[in-house]
Formats: structure tokens, C-alpha cells, sequence
């Protein structure tokens, strides 16, 4: 299963989503797809290995437009059963919400055919972002399968 996770504003998101994923919905070990610059950072890679394994046994990749090969890592624990959780907008945080979806996450989409849940993130007069459901797709190219799950 692939959760797609939008808008990604706060740095605060993937701790969220770690957390919901667990707590809501009793996924563990996860693979989330992490900037490199804090997946291969000496502190904030250690930091976010602990806070994953403490919050679910989940993981990360260091994922970089110009390097593919993260994103077959991806590809691989999406065939494997596992979950993959993706932030679409990749980086760039300080330019808003509205930032178009990287190229590497339509080819994953399109290339595993997996099953994927969008996952919105609120950040209303918060400081720690709202994680909910919108709605679960059966595939990349099908808008059959698609069922309407509604917000929770």
C-alpha cells in the first residue's frame, strides 16, 4: 500500500503520519521516502531512525530526483507487502502548499500499479499537524476501483 501525503508544509509532517499510521492504523514497519538532506544527515538521520523505530519499526530511504535508485527501493517494498509512505511534493517547504508532485512519484505509481490511500495533513491552528484519510485508490491507472472513503 502506498500512502501519498499532502500538502507537506511542516517538518512536523512525517513524524505525523509515522504516528497516525501506528496508532490509527496498526501499520508497522513502513518505509518513508526522505529528503537527503535530513535522511543523511549525522543528527537528523539518527534522530528520525529512533523516532520511526520507537513509533512503529519504521523506516526510511534517502530519496533524490537525480539518484533513481532510491525510488526502486520503493518499487521493491511495494512488491515486497510493505508499506510505502511518499510525500509527493518533495521538498521545498517554504514554498507553500500548492507545489506541483515530483516526477518520480507518478513513474512509482504508474510502474507498481500499488494500491494507495490519500492522506491529508492539516495545519490548522496547530502545532502538531492533523493527519486524516481522504480516500483510497485501487491502482495507478484505475478510476474504477476507486472508492470514496471520506475524511476521518
Amino acid at each position: 500500500m502506498l500512502y501519498v501525503c499532502r500538502p507537506h508544509t511542516s517538518y512536523l509532517d512525517g513524524f505525523a503520519v509515522a504516528r497516525w499510521l501506528t496508532r490509527r492504523h496498526a501499520i508497522r514497519g513502513a518505509v518513508f521516502a526522505v529528503d537527503p538532506d535530513f535522511a543523511l544527515h549525522p543528527v537528523w538521520s539518527r534522530l528520525l531512525c529512533l523516532y520511526g523505530r520507537l513509533v512503529g519499526g519504521h523506516t526510511m530511504v534517502a530519496i533524490d530526483s537525480r539518484k533513481p535508485f532510491a525510488i526502486r527501493t520503493l518499487m521493491t517494498a511495494l512488491k515486497g507487502g510493505r508499506a510505502v509512505v511518499i510525500f509527493p511534493q518533495g521538498t521545498g517547504i517554504s514554498k507553500g502548499k500548492y507545489r506541483p508532485d515530483q516526477g518520480g512519484f507518478s513513474w512509482l505509481l504508474r510502474k507498481s500499479d500499488a494500491a494507495h490511500v490519500e492522506v491529508h495533513i492539516q495545519h490548522h491552528r496547530r502545532w502538531w499537524p492533523l493527519v486524516r484519510k481522504a480516500h483510497y485508490r485501487s491502482g495507478a491507472g484505475s478510476a474504477v476501483g476507486d472508492k470514496k472513503m471520506g475524511i476521518i
